[in-house]
């Protein structure tokens, strides 16, 4: 892939660039990843706190 292809990709998946219609499930798969990976990071906060941190 060149810089190019990986600016293409990155403002597809921000919405600056629209889709193809055999793209859009890749971008549902891709905010799903997302939203999951921002769950994993609040939880980190409190797994932190549960396993009480480095003593």
């Amino acid at each position: 892939m060149t810089n190019h292809d990986f600016k293409t990709l990155r403002d597809k998946l921000n919405g600056s660039i629209a889709h193809s219609d055999d793209e859009i499930d890749l971008q549902e798969q891709w905010n799903e990843l997302h939203r999951r990976a921002e769950q994993d990071a609040l939880n980190d906060d409190e797994n932190w706190e549960v396993c009480g941190g480095f003593n």
